[in-house]
């Protein structure tokens, strides 16, 4: 089997944590499991490592290569076609290049031919009014193009450039925005309902008044984006949120057909961490402490981000710990940790694990918070990997503990009442016994 000549393009190092692209393709993998695994455009890919290299094999002719990311490559340039797919581009790139009302007919006409724009230099067109709805325009670069109502309805964009475009009334629905650089672009009115955005870079974008039902949204960059009256549709009519990730947060909250489970899943798997954040030295036993959490299955919460705009620090933290399952505060040479404590611990029965590192001092109030039967015995460590050690048996093992003794005592049924009367009663029979008991 021929095989066309290698793109010189780099792609990055292919993992289990996320997509990369190729040819306008994209890839999925895991080079760690066991056997690797790979697709394709959705379809899997079966592979063998041999050594230290992956094979693809199909008939009688094989392919190897010396990492995962070369496999990908040599499969797609023979087994999709690679050169067929760029003159197919080509094609479809000449057809938009006709102008608004041609691709609009030719679209029309052909409504089952998916066009291939990945990778199209693009860049400061203006595409307003195009139907390029189901696109394929992975990679393509669009920075500074004018797409006013342009319907993006299915397409693909994982990993294009939009930057600094102009997106107004634009439809994403049900776009890919995997990766998708629309930093600076403004996307005022824009419909992103059941768009699919991860790792997605808002930097600087306009998003106001955007419908935004049914999204989803992880790892976005947010960084001094305008978020303003974006939409929520409701069965009842429709509200706004201020933000893009909180969005469907806000939503289950308003919904609140599965409160119960939101609720019940922060109280098993919620833990805050408060503490001193400053010096280095300092978040380095948080960071520890955050990933040695979630490899036990926690949701670590740390308790450094901004002041919330209508609510203080304390209102907050409360908040937090009214949620979670405990928490862990470290009092080494603290700053904020005792008023922390103060309005915490006396009002929530959640199982609170103090550290601090050997030779430091509590500060004075301490102890008298030590009364309470969940605040925990004080753990002393060394450093980070010393405190790391033993995360697992001394801090989550312990709280655990005193989690399961608390809930136990509120799972108790109510106190038997004590009745007046019975005593009464009670007090009678016995005077009687003693009468009988002097005669």
């Amino acid at each position: 089997m021929s095989t066309p000549p290698r793109s010189s393009g780099k792609m990055k190092d292919l993992s289990r944590f996320g997509a990369s692209y190729y040819a306008g393709l994209t890839i999925e993998a895991d080079p760690d499991s066991s056997p690797p695994k790979l697709a394709i455009d959705g379809h899997k890919i079966s592979i063998a490592k041999v050594g230290a290299s992956f094979v693809y094999s199909e008939g009688d002719h094989s392919t190897t290569g010396g990492t995962l990311s070369a496999l990908s490559k040599e499969i797609i340039d023979t087994s999709w076609d690679r050169k067929k797919r760029k003159e197919t581009r080509r094609a479809h790139l000449a057809e938009l290049r006709k102008g608004l009302d041609s691709w609009n007919k030719w679209r029309r006409e052909h409504p089952e031919v998916r066009p291939l724009l990945f990778g199209a230099p693009l860049r400061g067109k203006n595409l307003t009014n195009f139907n390029l709805c189901n696109a394929n325009l992975i990679q393509a670069d669009l920075r500074g193009a004018r797409l006013i109502n342009t319907n993006f309805h299915e397409a693909n964009l994982g990993g294009a450039k939009l930057n600094h475009a102009k997106l107004m009334g634009a439809n994403f629905c049900r776009t890919d925005l995997y990766e998708t650089d629309l930093s600076n672009a403004n996307l005022t009115g824009a419909n992103l309902q059941g768009t699919q955005l991860a790792r997605t870079n808002f930097r600087g974008a306009r998003l106001t008044g955007c419908t935004i039902y049914g999204l989803s949204a992880w790892n976005l960059q947010l960084k001094a984006a305008k978020q303003k009256r974006l939409r929520i549709l409701y069965k009842e009519g429709e509200f706004p949120v201020p933000d893009l990730e909180v969005a469907q947060l806000v939503f289950l909250l308003r919904d609140n057909t599965r409160i119960n489970n939101f609720s019940n899943t922060m109280s098993s798997k919620a833990v805050v961490i408060m503490g001193r954040f400053q010096p280095k030295a300092r978040k380095t036993i948080i960071d520890g402490l955050r990933r040695d959490l979630r490899k036990e299955g926690f949701l670590p919460i740390v308790f450094d981000f901004d002041k919330p705009t209508d609510r203080d620090f304390t209102e907050t933290i409360k908040t937090l710990v009214g949620l979670c399952q405990f928490a862990i505060v470290d009092i080494t040479k603290p700053r904020s940790s005792p008023l922390e404590l103060d309005a915490t611990v006396k009002d929530f029965q959640v199982p609170f694990v103090p550290i601090i590192q050997k030779g430091e001092k509590s500060f004075s109030l301490f102890n008298d918070l030590q009364k309470y039967g969940w605040m925990l015995k004080t753990l002393t460590y060394e450093s980070a990997d010393n405190l790391s050690r033993v995360t697992k048996p001394l801090i989550i093992d312990r709280a655990l503990k005193v989690c399961k003794k608390i809930r136990g005592f509120k799972a108790r049924p109510g106190t038997d009442e004590l009745s007046a009367q019975d005593y009464i009663d009670g007090d009678r029979a016995r005077r009687k016994m003693l009468e009988g008991v002097l005669r």
